[in-house]
């Protein structure tokens, strides 16, 4: 149910294809090596946790709701990667469990749209440290 490669000198790009025949891989945690390329953090129909920080990951596939990986995903952890892309598109059709949502240290631009998406179950959204602007959204719904 885990795959843990972290902290190793891993470097190319992954074949997300083959992750998702794994269908009981629930935490996986490829921080810390030297991967680049565009990630699809719904890899695995049955993903709750992928850390993927501290890498060079140039941007992150858009949320797909057809996606099985959808309704699990809890925690999410992009930091320190080499992300260039727009908040609000990351932020298009969020897993509604989703509870940390971490991309900090990127090079991350745009506004946050207003209101944030509703997130009930977020317990943690961090995304200091990019190129954001803009006002605080309106966080009263989310």
């Amino acid at each position: 149910k885990s795959l843990k490669l972290a902290n190793n000198k891993l470097d190319g790009t992954i074949d997300f294809n083959s992750f998702y025949q794994l269908q009981d891989l629930e935490y996986i945690d490829i921080s810390q090596n030297d991967l680049h390329g565009k990630v699809d953090v719904l890899l695995s129909p049955a993903i709750k946790h992928l850390d993927m920080s501290k890498n060079k990951l140039s941007s992150m596939s858009p949320f797909k709701r057809f996606k099985r990986s959808q309704q699990s995903l809890e925690v999410l952890d992009l930091s320190y990667n080499q992300i260039h892309q727009d908040i609000s598109e990351m932020l298009e059709n969020v897993p509604p469990n989703l509870k940390e949502f971490l991309v900090m240290g990127n090079d991350i631009h745009g506004t946050l749209p207003n209101p944030l998406p509703i997130m009930d179950s977020l317990e943690r959204f961090i995304v200091k440290e990019n190129n954001i602007r803009g006002q605080i959204p309106d966080i009263s719904r989310s």
